[in-house]
């Protein structure tokens, strides 16, 4: 399938199931119980999409590496089919690298799973289930990912001193204003409160992104952490920290409120 590459990851070690069996005497006229379904039940097959930034999302993400994640136990083998690609990978963890592209694209994502038979809860369980989902590819820095906006909230250490951070879209800063097809990057401003620099430019996915501020100025503290927005687009979550007292660091978690 043009503009996807397969990048192999690690495989999961084969589970041990052991299954012990007790006896015990009874009255043969004695009725004998049926079978209880164990206590966790047929599971239901789920699975994880990683944005480049290491940030989940339910359906888009943007350009750049994807990450697929099948859950581990009771599965014990997997099968991917990404799109029209002819492969099937087999590892619990798939990397893949989606080309650049100027519109929306969609492809179809379907992981089959194997696992132990679970006849206690279903006697027609076949021990393979299978689940596809849609993912779209978004270009990079797109004016409608939810990630964008502004957030009006607090960290969580300091929950009465709030401050509202934002998350823009802009032409480049290293270029010239006005210059013809710059390049848009994603802005982060006032995370840490009072940091206002210009260059605070960070890795964006569709629902999350990834901070490296790596300097000390403009009222910054080399902020690092990531971002992840809400399904809902409501909220956000910014796992930081700052080097406010070298070498140490300090741990932070900022939660808003979209407000604009």
């Amino acid at each position: 399938m043009a503009g996807l590459n397969f990048s192999p990851t690690w495989a999961p070690r084969a589970g041990v199931v052991v299954v012990a069996v007790l006896g015990a005497c009874h009255d043969p006229k004695e009725a004998v119980a049926p079978r209880p379904c164990p206590a966790q039940g047929v599971p239901v097959l789920s699975f994880a999409i990683l944005e480049r930034t290491g940030t989940t999302t339910p359906d888009t993400a943007v350009v750049g590496a994807v990450t697929f994640l099948a859950p581990g136990a009771p599965y014990t083998a997997y099968e991917w089919k990404v799109g029209n690609d002819p492969r099937t990978f087999t590892q619990q963890r798939v990397a893949l690298n989606f080309a650049a592209t100027d519109t929306l694209r969609t492809y179809a994502v379907r992981l089959i799973a194997h696992r132990p038979l679970n006849q206690a809860c279903s006697a027609n369980d076949s021990g393979v289930d299978t689940l596809t989902r849609a993912l779209t590819i978004a270009p990079y820095a797109s004016r409608k990912s939810p990630l964008l906006g502004r957030f009006h909230g607090a960290n969580l250490d300091a929950p009465a001193d709030t401050f509202t951070v934002r998350l823009a879209a802009e032409p480049d800063h290293r270029y010239p204003p006005g210059t013809p097809n710059a390049p848009v990057v994603v802005y982060l401003t006032n995370l840490g409160k009072g940091c206002a620099s210009p260059w605070f430019e960070v890795a964006a996915g569709w629902h999350g992104a990834a901070l490296d501020y790596s300097r000390n100025d403009y009222g910054c503290f080399a902020e690092v952490g990531t971002a992840q927005v809400a399904d809902d687009r409501r909220t956000v979550r910014i796992e930081y920290s700052q080097l406010r007292n070298f070498p140490n660091r300090t741990s932070r978690v900022f939660v808003g409120h979209r407000v604009r």
